[in-house]
């Protein structure tokens, strides 16, 4: 009676079981092709890769010491090129940046100004954004990719070196960074 009742299961489990499409047979003419599937692809804002070789932790200062580094940078004219964060500091409880990262800038002159692209690789994601920057009346960054709207900033420019201000993405505090140009 056991074997009766699996075998009564086995034959009902079978049965709905959709049957496989006929299939033509292959013909040394006939060629197959297959479809490729199609995954949805997010356009990056650059194609900016940052260096790992150059991976910081910034540090983090009271809030006077932080403010009175920021209040030194006087602008000046970006110079177009690429450059590495070297070091730099967490200001005015900024967070996020509570591990290492490795973080490129690029400057290039646009049709109507500078163009700032920058990359941060970060547990093997690499996040991007870029914007038009304009120093007049005061220095902003209006971003065309990756963030939105507008950022106050405070900059300085040497041929070598940039240092900058920026706000956090979140609105609270703000990122003094360093870097380096490369050669």
């Amino acid at each position: 009676m056991r074997q009766l009742l699996i075998l009564s299961a086995f034959i009902v489990v079978a049965s709905c079981q959709p049957a496989a499409p006929p299939s033509a047979p292959a013909t040394s003419d006939q060629s197959t092709t297959s479809t490729p599937t199609t995954t949805p692809v997010s356009a990056a804002c650059n194609d900016l890769a940052p260096d790992p070789a150059h991976t910081v932790l910034l540090a983090s200062l009271p809030p006077a010491a932080g403010r009175a580094l920021a209040s030194n940078l006087n602008g000046g004219p970006l110079t177009p090129g690429t450059y590495d964060l070297t070091s730099g500091v967490v200001q005015d409880g900024a967070t996020r940046w509570t591990e290492a990262r490795a973080v490129a800038l690029s400057v290039a002159d646009g049709n109507s100004g500078a163009v700032v692209n920058y990359a941060e690789a970060h547990n093997g994601e690499i996040s991007r954004w870029s914007a038009n920057f304009s120093d007049a009346p005061s220095a902003t960054l209006t971003f065309t990719c990756g963030r939105s709207g507008q950022a106050a900033i405070t900059y300085q420019a040497s041929n070598n070196e940039l240092r900058m201000s920026i706000p956090a993405e979140n609105g609270v505090g703000r990122f003094y960074m360093v870097f380096a140009k490369r050669p």
